[in-house]
């Protein structure tokens, strides 16, 4: 990989007396909440960054936002937060109960937290803490006075009548509401939600999910080093072999993002990656699932913002198809020939039909296209154009659609989904979206250097 310059760096402390603040929209209702609060205090000391904590309704957010509830998610994605929210906490080393769950008996809570944030707030951050400890590590019922009390006598040295002040906070939901209804039109579609002002633009910006840290830091001119920043970067030079599954549709941009990481990555992480076509419009209709921008209008606009952001942040080309989306199953198709008949020139024909679909704005459900694209890295002895032709056929569109049904049955919801498994445990283990390429390594002892290995100043970003 050559020099590691700049990739470990101290992170920067407040530079000038620059205001490093994001503010956190959360609920203790939510286990992701607390993983990414106990990811941000660490970073607090740090680099001096101020962390402005609202507490909101998360089941009044879903609600205004018209997002899903995630008990009506569909039933894989229900399954994958269940396993992710154990995998995502090991990794960020925070401690959930075994039982961990979207709690949605918080009203109370919120407004109690809404109360204390006004009337005490040298004692917020501790009732916070005591709660959170209480919902989160403990399974304890929030909603429950006796459990509201216990936490207050808990962060009060001298604690006030805990229950004249549960009494009181009855009158600060409407406050609660007022959060929620300033995170909704802040963007917020689901919690956590950050908010942060661009350190050179002065530009209001929104990050959705713990995966996003890394982002709202980097607005900020500010490195991340993974959830634990003091934690030492992975080296194993010897561990047990690996091999990835890749699941993905050439008009996935998020996958796409996720391929441009692997690819950079190929050298020093020696993966045996097989990448599985398969059909992403299926896929939502299999699963039961809503893509990104056919869900909630928040949502919608979210994503439009997000999928720039990060085509910045990681350095990747993107242009999203004028046409979008587009009938990619041919495409999918002839890429599964080319992986049977010719497997030595697979990955070059895939990263061609991927940067001509993502970068390049072209019309990869048309057959000219599809072959003049490809056909110049392959010998003329080849029957690249019979294999087109095969492509476009009801055989191998429905060699496509099994393949995404049969992705569908081990859980999969959405894309990129990658499946890993080692030599030495032969249990998978799932992990769903480009936010989720640090885990994974993790996960397989492989180093990750947020975001590109090449680059000098990942460890520490200056800027978007």
């Amino acid at each position: 990989m050559g020099s590691d310059r700049g990739l470990f760096k101290p992170l920067e402390a407040n530079r000038g007396g620059m205001a490093l603040s994001v503010t956190l929209f959360f609920d203790v209702a939510s286990p992701y909440c607390y993983i990414a609060h106990e990811i941000l205090v660490r970073y607090q000391d740090l680099v001096g960054l101020d962390i402005r904590l609202i507490p909101v309704s998360l089941d009044h957010l879903f609600k205004i936002a018209g997002n899903n509830l995630p008990e009506r998610a569909c039933p894989n994605k229900k399954l994958y937060v269940e396993s992710d929210l154990v995998s995502y906490a090991e990794f960020s080393q925070v401690k959930l109960h075994s039982s961990a769950e979207y709690k949605f008996n918080t009203r109370l809570a919120q407004a109690l937290l809404v109360l204390l944030r006004e009337k005490f707030p040298t004692n917020f951050q501790e009732y916070l803490s005591a709660l959170w400890e209480a919902a989160q590590e403990r399974g304890l019922d929030v909603s429950d006075h006796k459990v509201l009390a216990n936490t207050l006598e808990a962060a009060f040295a001298n604690p006030p009548d805990a229950q004249k002040l549960i009494s009181k906070a009855s009158t600060y939901l409407s406050l609660l509401d007022k959060n929620t209804q300033d995170a909704y039109r802040a963007g917020a579609y689901g919690l956590p939600y950050m908010t942060t002002q661009h350190h050179e633009t002065g530009q209001s910006m929104g990050f959705f999910g713990c995966g996003r840290i890394e982002m709202a830091l980097a607005s900020l001119g500010l490195g991340y080093q993974g959830p634990v920043p003091t934690r030492a970067p992975i080296w194993a030079p010897i561990r047990p072999h690996a091999r990835l599954q890749f699941a993905f549709d050439v008009l996935s941009p998020y996958a796409y993002f996720a391929y441009k990481i692997f690819k950079r990555y190929e050298r020093i992480w020696a993966l045996d990656i097989d990448y599985i076509p398969v059909h992403m419009p299926t896929l939502f209709q299999e699963s039961g699932n809503h893509g990104p921008i056919y869900g909630c209008e928040n949502k919608k606009i979210y994503t439009l913002k997000d999928l720039p952001l990060l085509a910045k942040h990681f350095n990747v080309a993107l242009r999203i198809p004028d046409k979008f989306p587009c009938n990619t199953i041919p495409c999918q198709a002839l890429l599964l020939i080319i992986k049977e008949r010719c497997p030595s020139m697979f990955d070059h024909a895939l990263e061609l039909l991927w940067d001509a679909t993502m970068s390049l704005n072209m019309r990869v459900e048309d057959p000219a296209v599809i072959l003049a694209i490809v056909r110049p890295i392959f010998s003329p002895s080849i029957p690249l154009q019979d294999w087109v032709v095969e492509a476009y056929g009801p055989i191998a569109t429905e060699r496509i659609i099994v393949a995404t049904k049969s992705l569908v049955a081990r859980g999969a919801h959405g894309l990129p989904y990658f499946i890993t498994q080692t030599s030495q445990n032969t249990h998978e283990r799932h992990f769903f979206g480009s936010d989720r390429i640090d885990a994974l390594a993790h996960h397989l002892h492989l180093p990750y250097h947020y975001t590109i290995p090449e680059s000098t100043s990942l460890g520490l970003m200056s800027s978007l």
